[in-house]
């Protein structure tokens, strides 16, 4: 099976979290989630992380439509992608979530087929030091969102980085678990099929 054609297995409703290294190239797996469906994807950004994605694969030679796809921006200084909230992640976080959480709904309810990704909030949870309160209030989102049939979600997270009790945790969370080696291989570590637990597939020929 190729990459291309596993990520659209995922069903409305699922939550896929991709696990990925510094040195591998993930940003190939999130032009194969958004390949021939852009206007669909709604990137939920923090950091600016997605301007890495972006420019990754353009000096690979790969066309992305960024004036198409809907973004929340979470801190950072890029203006790509059609902004449709500009969050200061230094505010009051706990209102931060709830803004989110409004602009989420109500977007999925806009865009039919909604593929909702996800960009290393990881980032934002390491600045406040994995605060027990604050991880309760991230955890809520994908803990309520999950099986909303109005949308698909893929959450990127940069496993090498982030806190391991964190990660279990949206392991557990999560339908399926993909991690992308810097070989450019993907493992199927957890899914709802359980006879794709341990498929290898590569993003990169």
């Amino acid at each position: 099976m190729e990459i291309e054609e596993y990520v659209r297995l995922a069903k409305p409703g699922e939550i896929v979290l991709v696990e990925y290294s510094s040195l591998s190239p993930y940003p190939e797996v999130f032009y194969k989630i958004g390949e021939g469906r852009w206007e669909r994807l709604v990137v939920t950004d923090f950091l600016d992380s997605g301007l890495h994605v972006i420019r990754w694969l353009k000096f690979s030679g790969k066309e992305i439509p960024t004036e198409k796809i809907k973004r929340i921006k979470v801190g950072g200084s890029s203006r790509w992608g059609k902004i449709i909230l500009d969050m200061d992640p230094y505010k009051d976080p706990v209102v931060l979530m709830i803004n989110f959480f409004k602009t989420l709904v109500s977007t999925y309810k806009e865009v039919p087929g909604a593929i909702a990704v996800t960009l290393n909030h990881e980032k934002l949870l390491a600045r406040y030091d994995y605060d027990p309160y604050l991880l309760n209030e991230v955890l809520a989102v994908p803990t309520t969102l999950i099986g909303n049939p109005l949308r698909t979600a893929f959450v990127f997270m940069n496993y090498e980085l982030t806190e391991k009790r964190y990660l279990a945790l949206f392991e557990e969370i999560a339908t399926r678990v993909l991690r992308v080696e810097g070989d450019g291989t993907v493992k199927v570590l957890k899914s709802i099929n359980l006879e794709e637990e341990g498929l290898e597939m590569k993003v990169v020929k």
